[in-house]
């Protein structure tokens, strides 16, 4: 808990401090999701208060990724900046991530029961699915 004064009543508010874990480059979005939660529990609102929190958890091999945000942070916004361009440029394909999804099932399948390998299964089938449906329409759209 990090004590703050506060000005209005003369004593002090009691926040909860922002736990940010290091930087997950092979889950960006979930990432920052936990990063968001963390700022929400701490009531952290501040464009640039985020950005140095974000920058402060980022590995050097993945500061060299955003280091021209790093080195001239964007006036406006420079949070929302930085999550959508870490998240651009480290998030996988969505056919590298349909790949690392048949890779990760052939390799970890699950032997505890027959429901549970099914499960895999289907979760393949529709993932499947759902991204044919979405190339379908993104080649539409071009």
């Amino acid at each position: 808990m990090q004590k703050t004064q506060d000005s209005s009543q003369g004593g002090y508010i009691h926040r909860p401090a922002v736990r940010i874990p290091l930087f997950w480059p092979d889950r960006p979005v979930l990432w920052f999701a936990t990063a968001e939660t963390q700022f929400d529990l701490a009531s952290v609102t501040s464009e640039r208060t985020k950005f140095k929190y974000v920058i402060s958890q980022l590995e050097y091999r993945h500061t060299a990724e955003v280091e021209d945000l790093i080195i001239s942070p964007p006036a406006n916004k420079p949070y929302t900046t930085l999550m959508t361009e870490l998240v651009r440029r480290f998030s996988a394909s969505r056919d590298q991530r349909f790949r690392q999804l048949l890779t990760h099932e052939e390799i970890r399948p699950n032997p505890s029961s027959a429901s549970h390998r099914s499960l895999a299964v289907l979760k393949i089938v529709v993932l499947f699915v759902a991204e044919c449906g979405r190339m379908a329409l993104t080649d539409d759209v071009d």
